[in-house]
């Protein structure tokens, strides 16, 4: 299977890009590029503003899928990113639909999206998102493509930017130095990225229909509670971290748990041990 991925030197995208090497043609569309990291893959350096040039190696690449993870400038939620992101994604999309190649397109949304929670972003990124997904949802029927969009919620875990909650916890208490919680009692839906990623692949090898859904693990977690336990796995304390679902915001899993078997997902706590034990 041919994949074409943008977003892929991201985050997520890093993590996604391990999963599916050795199962999938990979060619990825990013401004930046790490050598090291993507050996034996196909490569294409450049924004969503793509070249008649890039185009055709995509033509000649002819993917089946595309992976579209990319935003440009995150975590920069003003309106006018937010606008051009989505000025430069639709005519990016213009252009591949164009390609006449695609059977499926998996999109990364977000969690903010749903129930006015823009507060954990921006209004103009949650309506931007929504305007790209509206744009998708015309093509993509236009052009017979099945088209996947997935609410993200909180994800963490390998290749995660260090200044980002679960990471700088987990640095602090290593170097057992003080670190301030700006938000602790906040009840967020953390979930794995290696879960995230067994996810997309599962619905990118086997799930044939268009749908929308939440991506978590179902339950919140309080920031505190998850300090609290990091804690105490260099102090060699075993705890168990409470799980909040009723009236907070956290992940719908009904759609989830159709596709996906959950069970098989590790809890958070063994999540947050293995990070907190690869942690560099």
């Amino acid at each position: 299977m041919r994949l074409l991925v943008t977003g892929g030197t991201g985050f997520l995208g890093k993590n996604l890009i391990n999963v599916l090497r050795s199962d999938a043609k990979l060619l990825i569309i990013s401004r930046k590029y790490n050598k090291s990291h993507y050996k034996k893959i196909n490569f294409i350096k450049s924004d969503f503003n793509i070249s008649e040039s890039n185009l055709k190696k995509i033509k000649k690449f002819n993917p089946e899928i595309l992976i579209h993870l990319g935003w440009e400038n995150i975590p920069n939620y003003t309106i006018k990113n937010s606008y051009k992101n989505l000025k430069d994604q639709k005519l990016f999309f213009k252009k591949i639909f164009k390609l006449k190649v695609l059977k499926k397109i998996l999109v990364s949304g977000s969690c903010s999206e749903k129930k006015n929670k823009f507060n954990y972003t921006s209004l103009y990124f949650v309506n931007a998102k929504k305007n790209l997904k509206k744009y998708l949802k015309i093509n993509c029927e236009k052009f017979n493509i099945q088209l996947i969009w997935l609410r993200l919620f909180f994800i963490f875990g390998k290749y995660q930017n260090n200044r980002s909650l679960i990471p700088y916890i987990i640095s602090s208490v290593k170097k057992k130095k003080k670190f301030t919680l700006n938000n602790p009692n906040v009840i967020n839906d953390f979930i794995d990225v290696q879960h995230v990623c067994k996810i997309i692949k599962r619905l990118i090898f086997s799930y044939k229909k268009n749908i929308t859904m939440d991506v978590g693990s179902g339950y919140g977690y309080k920031v505190k509670d998850i300090a609290k336990f990091l804690e105490n796995l260099r102090l060699k304390k075993k705890i168990v971290i409470k799980k909040y679902k009723k009236n907070n915001f956290v992940a719908n899993t009904l759609k989830l748990k159709k596709i996906i078997k959950m069970k098989n997902f590790y809890n958070i706590e063994n999540s947050l041990k293995i990070n907190y034990k690869n942690f560099t």
